[in-house]
């Protein structure tokens, strides 16, 4: 039997507004916050809301500010102790194989975790170093925003607390 299933994002709404790196058109802009809720479907009906999801526009391009955002440094530092975990694995069976009396060594046992191993470090090492190459350094030299105005319509904002434009019904993210 076939069950279709998924989520849809239903009703948006803005809900605040930074100053951001987009990964899209390289350029540092100004993103807009957008919150919609997702609903599960099966068969291409809704029928359970599963939670909200807030995606950030940029207002140049209009697209996703973190469409092309490598893997963040310390994800990749996990994977790269993973696959150094399945190498010394595949080294330890080799290293038993051939402490053991039998001194017949049967490659066919360990190799996968060895390929699985250095393909995971090689991997995650590429994605590392293309993170910290590019999109760290930039995303660290955004400069915030204000929080004075509304960057949105110019509106003055009172600064008692976390800045919000009323009249657009937004947070001012100003870190």
């Amino acid at each position: 039997m076939l069950v279709i299933h998924g989520h849809y994002k239903f009703f948006p709404k803005r809900v605040a507004c930074k100053n951001a790196w987009c990964t899209s058109c390289e350029d540092e802009t100004l993103a807009v916050g957008t919150r919609r809720i997702l609903f599960l479907h099966l068969f291409f009906i809704p029928m359970l809301p599963i939670g909200t999801m807030t995606t950030w526009i940029c207002g140049h391009c209009q697209g996703d500010v973190d469409a092309r955002r490598p893997v963040r440094s310390w994800i990749a530092g996990c994977g790269i102790m993973g696959g150094t975990f399945f190498v010394l694995l595949a080294l330890a069976g080799i290293l038993g194989a051939v402490l053991s009396e039998k001194r017949q060594l049967d490659w066919t046992d360990p190799l996968p975790f060895l390929v699985l191993g250095l393909v995971m470090i090689c991997g995650f090492l590429w994605e590392r170093c293309r993170a910290q190459r590019g999109y760290e350094a930039a995303a660290k030299q955004v400069e915030p925003l204000a929080g004075d105005a509304c960057p949105l319509c110019g509106q003055q904002v009172l600064l008692l607390g976390k800045p919000r434009c009323e009249a657009c019904e937004v947070d001012i993210i100003t870190r």
